[in-house]
């Protein structure tokens, strides 16, 4: 039998839905959206011809593109002899030439806890905690995550000039460390090791373990757990309804990263998207995994991916995908402190915002340059 959906599983399925789960020292959040989190929302996935899409709060449309996300609240209007198909919670929509509003239905990102981590005019960063890039090595996954498998994969950062590494493992009935062989930056959590219990926290650390090796210990990652039985059970469920929708491999995929993501299975996530990100020309995708780097307290990495969004938005001329890029850099510039950095960044996503008609975003913005400046 399958299981019934609970109804943070079910609304999970609402794209771009996702906690922020990062360890933070300050939140620091993009202005409020005009369209509140809790709406539904959905993702296209096709476009046959020209449609446009106003905003909630906007005074002008922009051009619809595959891979945009549509909000509740959001009008869109096909062209003649155009058609759109739409992905969202209940299946997927045919929108004929006309008006519309968005047909998906039912729950939303704000039932699934602090809110989605990119809203209609912005993104959400935090101000993170960590050591200087490239001084110790880095755990990328997993952390800050919870997980569908029992045997997950550790990867981390290189460190220049080592070669060797330790990964510890530690937890209820896990004391488990090992060397990594030379040269390597990822091992699996082999079968023979303790048993990782679902809903016990794990803690993770990687240091060097070459000759030259010296200093104090590595902190360890935030923590990670594993997902109860039931609740794997249910999010396995929502992954077959996605595939049944037969919407295309690399859609379907899109969007298992975004159920994984808006239930914190962000180390899944990730492996889902970085895979995309492999052969991908879609700006969303890379956005998509900025925002999960961005969760799980990898900077570097987020901002490599939101700089690879946006040279893909501006080689397709897509000013809002521009203009999400400029925002999310600029606020990743404040959190580490590079004032000039964000006041530029940001600075160019309210001219953006601007021409795409989000008025109130732009000034909001630009309130944000001024206390900025102040500070």
């Amino acid at each position: 039998m399958t299981p019934r959906l609970p109804g943070r599983i079910a609304a999970g399925l609402l794209l771009g839905a996702a906690a922020l789960g990062v360890e933070a020292a300050q939140a620091t959040a993009a202005p409020r959206s005009s369209t509140p989190a809790g709406k539904a929302a959905g993702l296209v996935i096709s476009l046959e011809g020209h449609a446009k899409v106003l905003r909630a709060g906007w005074n002008r449309s922009v051009p619809v593109r595959r891979f945009m996300r549509l909000w509740q609240g959001d009008k869109v209007r096909v062209e003649r002899q155009s058609k759109l198909i739409v992905a969202c919670v209940g299946g997927k929509h045919l929108l004929a030439p006309g008006s519309h509003g968005l047909p998906c239905k039912g729950g939303g990102p704000g039932a699934l806890g602090a809110g989605p981590i990119e809203t209609q005019n912005g993104p959400i960063v935090a101000r993170l905690r960590g050591g200087p890039s490239g001084v110790f090595p880095t755990l990328i996954s997993p952390r800050a995550t919870k997980l569908l498998g029992a045997r997950p994969v550790f990867r981390w950062t290189p460190v220049a000039g080592e070669s060797r590494y330790r990964v510890r493992v530690r937890g209820v009935g896990v004391n488990w460390s090992v060397e990594a062989q030379e040269g390597r930056t990822q091992i699996a959590y082999p079968a023979d090791a303790p048993p990782l219990q679902p809903g016990a926290p794990y803690l993770v650390t990687v240091d060097a373990a070459g000759e030259g090796a010296s200093g104090p210990p590595a902190q360890p990652a935030p923590a990670f757990t594993l997902l109860a039985p039931e609740e794997a059970r249910a999010v396995r469920a929502a992954e077959q309804k996605i595939k049944a929708l037969g919407i295309g491999s690399a859609s379907a995929d899109f969007l298992i990263a975004e159920l994984y993501a808006s239930q914190e299975l962000n180390a899944e996530a990730a492996e889902r998207l970085e895979a995309l990100a492999k052969t991908s020309r879609e700006p969303l995708v890379f956005r998509s995994l900025g925002r999960i780097y961005v969760k799980i307290g990898v900077l570097e990495n987020a901002q490599q991916a939101y700089l690879r969004a946006l040279a893909l938005s501006r080689a397709q001329n897509d000013l809002e995908g521009q203009a999400l890029s400029h925002h999310a850099l600029g606020l990743m510039d404040e959190a580490r402190g590079n004032l000039s950095g964000a006041l530029q960044r940001l600075q160019t996503a309210a001219g953006l915002y601007e021409r795409m008609g989000d008025v109130k975003t732009a000034r909001e913005l630009q309130a944000r340059r001024a206390a900025l400046r102040q500070s």
